[in-house]
């Protein structure tokens, strides 16, 4: 006698996911979070283009020493199994995006300054929030500045550049009142291409 086939279970309900659900899931995380200089929300949840298929796009800053210890594969690993459990009611895909304070400082890519002027901090112990502003203002004074392609943060030159031209963002380092500075090739790199430089439009 051939046993009746099982009907299948009934897929578990996804909750609604918003900006503010899953702030209050990440600070609901507790004291795992002082292992983070700052921890904040970027990507589609803040944009018009969330959709069902849309994952989290989580931002944890490290302070250089600290990241340093172990490879940035292992962190991420360790900081998906830290949030996971907290976002898991959403059954979405998590991305963890790691930067240490100095890539930061040094505006080590494009994507630093749509992270500095788009991010939702919902924790913030190393004051990255004024580091971001300072990202921003820096960017200015250099004659960038932030337009929506679509949905997407996009910054650019404010006048027309010449092939190859390079543009200085210079951010002081608290430690090293000299500054650091770090060069960033073309211009009109969104999140999309930020670390690749381009052609001037």
């Amino acid at each position: 006698m051939v046993p009746a086939e099982l009907p299948p279970k009934p897929a578990r309900p996804r909750e609604e996911c918003t900006l503010e659900k899953v702030k209050q899931a990440l600070l609901a995380v507790g004291p795992a979070l002082e292992q983070a200089e700052a921890v904040g929300i970027i990507g589609s949840l803040l944009r018009e283009d969330f959709n069902e298929r849309s994952d989290i796009d989580l931002l944890i800053v490290m302070d250089d020493e600290t990241y340093r210890q172990r490879p940035a594969v292992e962190w991420r690993r360790h900081w998906r199994s830290v949030f996971g459990p907290a976002l898991a009611k959403y059954r979405r895909d998590l991305s963890c995006i790691l930067y240490p304070v100095i890539s930061l400082r040094k505006v080590s890519n494009w994507y630093v300054l749509v992270v500095a002027s788009d991010a939702v901090l919902v924790h913030d112990r190393g004051n990255v929030a004024p580091l971001f502003q300072r990202i921003i203002d820096a960017a200015h004074n250099a004659g960038l500045v932030k337009i929506k392609r679509g949905v997407h943060t996009v910054w650019r030159s404010a006048t027309p550049l010449k092939f190859g031209q390079l543009i200085k963002v210079e951010v002081e380092d608290d430690d090293e009142p000299r500054g650091s500075t770090q060069p960033i090739a073309g211009c009109g790199v969104g999140a999309s291409e930020s670390t690749q430089p381009v052609r001037p439009e």
